[in-house]
């Protein structure tokens, strides 16, 4: 069984649907709406990326997880320090999914991030490279680099 978290957003829609095809999964949503999913084999829970909750139903025999949840556009902001939410969600959410994962055994954590963790551009011809220096400028991107590291 594989966990996926994030299969409502831009890429994990499309990880779901394909992962779906092949194998069952348990798919973890922050609100539960499963309406226009085609997938056949997909056993929905409703989660939250955040320091306490508890994924060990939700880790029940699970050997891999796919994790590509993550606090990303939020249009109308409305905390008082958007970089602390950023951080409280992307880094320390996934890291409390990871340890748990651990806990419960799972083999394989494969993390989806951002190209946005590595920064914002290069210059023309100059792609962004593993050894270089990550210079990320906004919230989502400073958090998504900080839990890779």
């Amino acid at each position: 069984m594989i966990l996926l978290t994030g299969g409502s957003g831009f890429v994990g829609r499309r990880v779901l649907e394909s992962l779906s095809m092949r194998q069952p999964v348990r798919a973890a949503f922050r609100q539960l709406n499963t309406s226009g999913t085609n997938s056949r084999e997909v056993d929905f829970v409703q989660s939250s990326l955040s320091i306490d909750q508890d994924w060990s139903s939700a880790l029940s025999g699970v050997l891999v997880v796919v994790h590509c949840a993550a606090r990303v556009h939020v249009m109308n902001e409305d905390a008082n320090d958007p970089f602390l939410e950023f951080r409280r969600v992307n880094v320390n959410g996934t890291i409390n999914l990871a340890l748990q994962a651990s806990k419960a055994g799972v083999r394989r954590f494969v993390f989806i991030s951002s190209i946005k963790a590595n920064g914002e551009s290069t210059d023309l011809g100059h792609p962004f490279i593993a050894d270089q220096n990550s210079t990320p400028t906004d919230p989502f991107g400073v958090s998504k680099h900080e839990v890779q590291m």
